[in-house]
């Protein structure tokens, strides 16, 4: 599994590994002080991708995930250098075909479909945002190639926001968290768009289900189907902590295109018996005492 120093890379092994699962893990920078009290064997590989290519022909793995995708913040999304993941997840991709791994996982975007008034489906037809987006999309594209007439299963697992204790990037969640705590002003700039929240350990166990499944394969979404409004996030924050959400001025925070957002219809996971678990009001909750703990 490469990625598991990231936010969902992490949660991931961490998940496997409570479950006994022998784990490959590697990383271009130090991995194992991360995993300190992990029970189950995990290797570690901190390195080049060829370093990995010679750990994973070793270790021929019977799944592999791939969560490794750098220039995630809004300044690199649109910048040409994403096709430099591409490059590195499809390197992967024929090796898993080359080692015959019954699974090959990696991880597509919201950004490769366009806002809609509904419940956004796995077939719908992807349209990219940005450049990231259509990196994306290449992507998937080239490992359907490579995985044609193998025994490797494909499996493009489209994840829309998650949040929870492990994420330091910029979203909504964790910024409020950080502004809040910092003694500093949290706006919701458009508090009336519905956006779609799913907490880390909700993420994890899609995951499961989706290993567990012996015929799974595509678009798999990922995501809380059910629709929350930006400005309760701001107010959750803000009263978990003690203090009042900070009131827009509505004349200067009209969204015109409030109906128009990335929910997700996951219709395979429900499928499989899976929804989410954990409240917004839970998840925000045990984020902030991760990010207390972390100060």
């Amino acid at each position: 599994m490469s990625g598991v120093t990231g936010f969902l890379g992490q949660a991931i092994v961490l998940k496997l590994d409570e479950l006994g699962y022998s784990i490959l893990a590697l990383s271009r920078g130090p991995v194992a002080n991360r995993f300190t009290n992990v029970t189950s064997s995990i290797d570690y590989v901190s390195g080049t991708i060829d370093e990995w290519e010679r750990a994973i022909r070793q270790f021929r793995p019977n799944i592999i995930i791939s969560c490794d995708w750098e220039g995630l913040s809004q300044e690199q999304r649109n910048d040409p250098k994403q096709n430099l993941n591409c490059e590195r997840v499809a390197r992967i991709g024929k090796l898993a075909v080359e080692v015959k791994a019954e699974i090959f996982l990696t991880f597509g975007s919201q950004a490769e479909v366009a806002p809609s008034e509904n419940l956004i489906e796995e077939s719908t037809q992807e349209v990219a945002q940005d450049f990231y987006g259509s990196a994306k999309i290449k992507l998937h594209k080239t490992l359907n190639f490579i995985a044609s007439n193998s025994i490797t299963r494909i499996i493009w697992a489209r994840i829309f926001t998650i949040y929870g204790p492990g994420d330091t990037r910029k979203s909504i969640v964790t910024d409020g968290i950080r502004k809040v705590l910092a003694g500093e002003d949290f706006i919701i700039q458009h508090p009336n768009r519905k956006w779609s929240f799913l907490f880390i350990d909700d993420f994890t166990s899609a995951i499961l289900k989706i290993l567990d499944d012996e015929d799974l394969s595509g678009v798999i979404n990922i995501g809380n189907p059910v629709a929350t409004e930006l400005g309760l996030v701001g107010e959750i924050v803000s009263k978990s902590l003690n203090l009042e959400p900070e009131q827009n001025n509505p004349a200067e925070n009209v969204d015109m295109n409030s109906d128009l957002t990335w929910i997700p219809k996951t219709e395979t996971l429900s499928s499989l018996g899976w929804q989410p678990q954990t409240t917004l009001h839970e998840g925000i909750s045990k984020t902030i005492d991760w990010w207390r703990l972390k100060q």
